[in-house]
């Protein structure tokens, strides 16, 4: 599960080891047209190439293994509703990146 909870992307213990590992850092890419957020480990040097990408820090969230990003910065510059809720999303495991909607439903 993935969700907003006070301007962060809150992500669960399985995402996270999946698709992070013990990275720290995570490469993002907003897509405005779609209101779609890219997420990849910062190890994915293809992800860096394919998209205009800027790296956040994984914060630890709690015990459980849960991670989250400080997206604040993404959410101002490109006024997206900043209301806590659980984010619709779609994993790509082969290619390794996450595709976040955030859109409000």
């Amino acid at each position: 599960m993935i969700e907003l909870s006070k301007k962060h992307l809150c992500l669960e213990a399985e995402l996270v080891e999946h698709f992070f590992g013990r990275e720290d850092q995570a490469l993002l890419s907003y897509d405005e047209d779609s209101q779609r957020l890219l997420v990849a480990p910062s190890s994915s040097s293809w992800f860096a190439k394919m998209h205009k990408t800027s790296s956040f820090l994984l914060k630890t969230k709690n015990l459980k293994g849960d991670r989250s990003l400080a997206i604040h910065s993404i959410l101002i510059d490109h006024e997206i509703d900043a209301q806590d809720r659980p984010l619709d999303y779609e994993c790509n495991a082969s290619a390794g990146w996450i595709k976040i909607n955030l859109k409000k439903p």
